[in-house]
């Protein structure tokens, strides 16, 4: 849960599209306090939005990272790794 405080009371930060805002109101979502700027902006949240874009965002940093790991792994042991994702991309 994050804090109920504002962090940012003068130069509040929309937690959906990431716009500063002095119109963003600070209210609760589920068990989360939201700075949020619009309705759409709410609706968002309320959907799920902000996390699949989150979660989309992690999926594509861990894509990147393992690939960078098989990559220098791969080096070292002659090509093993390739051959396995190959086998398990297909």
């Amino acid at each position: 849960m994050t804090s109920p405080i504002p962090l940012s009371i003068y130069n509040p930060v929309c937690s959906y599209c990431w716009e500063k805002s002095d119109k963003a109101e600070f209210i609760l979502i589920g068990k989360e306090f939201h700075w949020v700027c619009s309705k759409k902006c709410k609706k968002g949240i309320l959907e799920g939005e902000y996390f699949k874009e989150d979660i989309k965002y992690y999926q594509k940093l861990l894509n990147k990272l393992t690939k960078m790991y098989i990559e220098i792994y791969d080096e070292s042991n002659q090509g093993f790794f390739a051959k396995l994702v190959n086998k398990l991309g297909k």
